[in-house]
């Protein structure tokens, strides 16, 4: 019986080594196959993403928002503007307490240099706030400085675009655009009223427009009264009054002019404030100081304030 000790273990140790190799020879070809399908999952999952970019891309290109590049204007003084940045008005509009204010001063009084403070100073203030909903800061300038004149659709697909991340095209917009595409060529979004529609459904955080809990967005309009008709205008304002009727929680607008009374009243909805003249005054005066004492230094400060006092004034303008 001993001498068949050894030849026993040999063949359990044999029985042993076959089924080690039958286990693998069955397990790798499993491993293998599941790690190719996996790695055709990932490459499936990321051409679709390509085509998904690249059909969102199609759209906002079907869009076609205009270029828009802020009027040029003179650097921003310290301590300019701060009489709305920091004033309380400002805060209450950023904390939604105002949600729709118009602002209107006279020819020259820096209205769109108020615009650009105030969005840059919005986007500073929103970047300080952290783990915050999805937010949108949106400037549009009427101001025909640099720009065309632009009316009520360039506006509306200036702030679908900007609502609408290559990434994240919303719903709302890609149906518009599938719809336009059963005809050839495809119809070009000129439709007003549709635009109006895909614009509320976002703004509005219906789950049908893809956007879903609605985004905060807060958007500064700029010269309405640079804008080229008075029909135009009129559409314009409309526009806005029945944006603002909506009273949406999560949409804050900021509009700058000269006034506008004559064109349409603004609903009771509206904030209604007057630039300040004084404040004016101090703005263009601290403005000057800074450019002549960096300019001019060289002269006597006798000089120097004379300049000053005939550049500024009550009934200067920027």
């Amino acid at each position: 019986m001993q001498k068949w000790q050894p030849l026993v273990r040999k063949n359990k140790a044999k029985s042993r080594h076959n089924g080690y190799n039958v286990f693998l020879s069955l397990y790798l070809p499993y491993l293998l196959l599941r790690r190719a399908l996996i790695d055709l999952r990932s490459l499936s999952r990321h051409q679709e993403n390509r085509f998904k970019v690249e059909d969102q891309r199609k759209v906002l290109e079907w869009l076609d928002p205009p270029d828009l590049r802020p009027p040029i204007t003179a650097p921003r003084a310290a301590g300019t503007n701060e009489w709305l940045v920091n004033g309380e008005l400002f805060r209450d509009w950023m904390a939604g307490k105002k949600q729709y204010v118009f602002l209107h001063g006279t020819v020259g009084c820096g209205k769109t240099t108020l615009s650009k403070t105030a969005a840059k100073s919005c986007r500073q203030m929103l970047g300080e706030l952290r783990g915050q909903p999805e937010t949108f800061v949106i400037a549009f300038f009427f101001s025909s400085t640099t720009n065309q004149r632009f009316g009520l659709n360039d506006l509306l697909k200036y702030l679908i675009a900007q609502l609408s991340p290559l990434d994240s095209v919303p719903d709302a917009l890609k149906d518009m655009h599938r719809d336009s595409t059963r005809t050839f060529p495809p119809e070009p979004p000129n439709d007003d009223e549709k635009l109006i529609q895909v614009l509320s459904k976002i703004l509005s955080g219906f789950p049908q427009s893809g956007v879903y809990p609605a985004p905060q967005t807060y958007i500064l309009l700029d010269g309405l009264d640079e804008i080229a008709t008075l029909s135009e205008c009129r559409k314009v304002t409309k526009f806005l009054n029945d944006l603002a009727a909506l009273r949406l929680q999560t949409l804050h607008m900021l509009v700058t002019s000269r006034s506008l009374d004559l064109v349409n009243p603004w609903q009771p909805v509206w904030e209604q404030y007057a630039i300040p003249a004084q404040a004016v005054a101090q703005d263009i005066e601290r403005y000057v100081n800074r450019i002549v004492s960096q300019e001019l230094g060289h002269l006597s400060t006798d000089s120097q304030q004379k300049i000053i006092a005939g550049l500024t004034g009550p009934e200067q303008t920027m």
